[in-house]
């Protein structure tokens, strides 16, 4: 019996929550806008990912504004929801995309999670996500 592995890839997801000028920061407030800074990467991988795209969900007291992300992928949206145009990772790369968002309510309990969700272009299997909670205050 003969095995062949053709290789695979390995998804690894950060995300963080930031000032526009990307210090740190996890408070914001009604009306303030901040971003969601998103790293995907092939990590440790040894094959390319298949062609993806990355969905962003935001709660109701959050609405997008505008994305931006390297290497020519476009981010674009409205409301609760963005998403990016199709990419590819080679093993061991990565792809910066930052997600920003203003604040529109503030909830009775003060905490919302962000989430990204990284799906199989054409499929829509999901092949990871990852949320990010955030403090808001009026």
């Amino acid at each position: 019996c003969t095995a062949f592995c053709k290789g695979l890839p390995a998804l690894q997801l950060e995300m963080i929550d930031t000032a526009l000028d990307r210090s740190a920061a996890g408070i914001f407030r009604l009306g303030e806008t901040f971003m969601y800074r998103l790293q995907v990467e092939n990590d440790v991988g040894s094959a390319l990912t298949p062609d993806m795209v990355v969905r962003f969900s935001l709660p109701p007291e959050l609405e997008f504004v505008r994305g931006r992300a390297e290497r020519n992928v476009t981010v674009s949206g409205s409301g609760q929801a963005a998403s990016s145009s199709r990419f590819v990772l080679r093993p061991n790369q990565k792809l910066i995309m930052e997600f920003e968002v203003k604040v529109v309510k503030v909830p009775p309990r003060a905490l919302v999670a962000a989430r990204v969700t990284v799906v199989a272009d054409g499929s829509g299997v999901e092949l990871a996500s990852e949320s990010e909670s955030t403090t808001l205050k009026r």
